[in-house]
């Protein structure tokens, strides 16, 4: 998965090795810009699993990014799928989820 376009509020997490967790923030900052959106959709416990990171600018053009829990679109959000000919499952170990492909 790949993507470029405009959104109006991001909530993205970032990983805290110390207490595997996720820490969340939250943008509300009128318009930004989603310079890069990048991932891969698997399956994790049978069911769909999108794992994306993005890249985003606010109108001062201060860059941040993180993982995306989950956003609004603003204005429009451009996004590419590349099939995999496999099915991609993400599998436990410990506190991490490998790919299994």
């Amino acid at each position: 998965v790949t993507g470029i376009g405009g959104t109006k509020y991001l909530r993205l997490g970032i990983w805290d090795r110390f207490e595997n967790c996720y820490k969340y923030i939250e943008k509300d900052q009128g318009s930004m810009e989603i310079l890069s959106l990048k991932g891969n959709i698997s399956r994790k416990d049978g069911a769909p699993n999108l794992h994306l990171h993005v890249t985003a600018s606010d109108d001062s053009f201060n860059a941040f990014g993180g993982h995306l829990d989950r956003g609004i679109v603003q204005n429009m959000l451009e996004v590419y799928v590349y099939p995999y000919p496999e099915t991609i499952e993400r599998k436990p170990y410990q506190y991490w989820f490998f790919m299994d492909i």
